[in-house]
């Protein structure tokens, strides 16, 4: 009887550590999923105000009226009659108008 009472002890224990390193896997795998999603919205936040910050940047041309108007035609069309006429629009500007993403309409397209 005392071997016997032994060994369900012993199979408690050992029952015991499985599921405290169960627990503890599980509990890892969890952190490390919460660690990327985190990390995911950060990079998307990330992008979000990485395109907020260019599309400010558009606007501000738009806005610009030294570089003549901007109705009836797209920004880049804008940006070229301007560097053709020897404005110097910033070539930030053109280079965001040709990334696939950018919205090449005015401001006021549209609108007026």
């Amino acid at each position: 009887m005392g071997q016997e009472t032994l060994r369900l002890k012993h199979e408690k224990v050992t029952q015991s550590r499985r599921d405290l390193q169960r627990g503890l896997k599980e509990g890892k795998e969890k952190q490390e999923v919460a660690v990327q999603q985190q990390q995911q919205q950060q990079h998307a936040k990330g992008a979000e105000d990485r395109d907020e910050a260019n599309e400010r940047v558009l606007r501000q041309f738009d806005l610009a009226s030294k570089f003549g108007p901007c109705t009836g035609m797209t920004r880049l069309e804008r940006w070229e009659r301007a560097e053709g006429l020897g404005l110097k629009p910033p070539k930030q500007v053109r280079d965001l108008l040709e990334k696939e993403n950018t919205r090449n309409e005015c401001l006021w397209e549209g609108r007026i």
